[in-house]
């Protein structure tokens, strides 16, 4: 993945891992090169973590560890994520980010970020080797909080998922509390054939978009694109501005397929909410209206889209 490597500040590839963002975690406990490299970027220019900016003047530092394949992979609420080599997109970026970026009150942007530049990395990626979609209508967009889909006139289908986790960076002198570790798994169907898809509510980059590049250079493409657009919504987010948070919330409003669409939400205690998605909230979260007309704001769930007339 020669354009990945290019554009990350730290890159390794794996034919096999149980979990990317497991190694991650990992690599991030020991005196590992690889987050050594990041953590050694974050400081450059301000080498002694004075004031609030621990960026200094690079900008977010972003490592990438792209795998073959997941034997244990796995994505939001503890799904189990399938692929096999040659099919999907499987990687793990690892953000170096001020602490009261990862848990100050916009963290909550961080999540739909990802998906943000998720899908913005996949249309630039499509525009540079002039994939068109295969039916009228059909484009791509995101579910909330972060799942990239396919959608059209009349149906949408998942591309891929995001999980993203926190972990803490060794502890050295200066990056003792500044810093912290936000790692971003990313899969994404590429080359499933339709029958071998794991749900009927699943799709593949090639069945909705064509001509595409063998897999290996659609792979790296879509690598490298990763690493820019993850990269410029993270720094745009770290600047800590009311604007920043304003621009993001208008990109996930045009961009979000639930909103606007009857939802079931299967919240983590089980119980189910059923209603129309009615906005993104200024904390990030979904606001969806029940059929009684009270408005319930949602954090954390699994939100399906449903058919309408459901």
């Amino acid at each position: 993945m020669p354009r990945t490597a290019q554009v990350a500040n730290a890159f390794d590839a794996l034919a096999e891992v149980d979990s990317t963002n497991a190694e991650l975690r990992r690599r991030c406990l020991g005196d590992d090169p690889f987050v050594r490299r990041l953590m050694a970027e974050a400081w450059k220019g301000n080498p002694q973590g004075e004031g609030n900016d621990p960026m200094g003047a690079k900008g977010v530092p972003m490592g990438v560890l792209a795998a073959q394949t997941q034997t244990g992979g796995h994505g939001r609420l503890g799904r189990a994520w399938a692929d096999a080599p040659g099919e999907s997109f499987v990687a793990s970026f690892l953000a170096v980010l001020p602490r009261n970026v990862v848990f100050g009150p916009d963290a909550g942007w961080l999540t739909l970020a990802a998906g943000v530049a998720a899908v913005d990395a996949l249309r630039g990626v499509l525009g540079d080797v002039d994939a068109q979609p295969l039916r009228d209508g059909v484009r791509l967009a995101v579910k909330w909080p972060n799942d990239v889909f396919v959608v059209g006139p009349a149906a949408g289908r998942k591309l891929g998922g995001i999980l993203i986790e926190s972990a803490e960076l060794p502890k050295t002198g200066a990056e003792r509390n500044a810093c912290v570790a936000l790692i971003v798994g990313i899969g994404l169907n590429l080359g499933i054939a339709a029958d071998r898809l794991p749900t009927e509510q699943a799709t593949s980059l090639q069945l909705d978009f064509g001509p595409l590049p063998a897999f290996d250079e659609l792979r790296d493409r879509i690598g490298a694109a990763l690493t820019h657009e993850l990269r410029s919504q993270f720094a745009s987010l770290a600047s800590g501005t009311a604007e920043a948070v304003r621009t993001l919330h208008d990109r996930m409003t045009r961009d979000c397929w639930t909103l606007g669409r009857p939802v079931e939400v299967r919240l983590v205690d089980g119980s189910a909410l059923r209603g129309e998605a009615e906005s993104i909230g200024p904390d990030a979260s979904l606001v969806v209206r029940d059929a009684a007309g009270e408005c319930h704001v949602v954090h954390t769930g699994d939100v399906g889209v449903l058919a309408a007339g459901r």
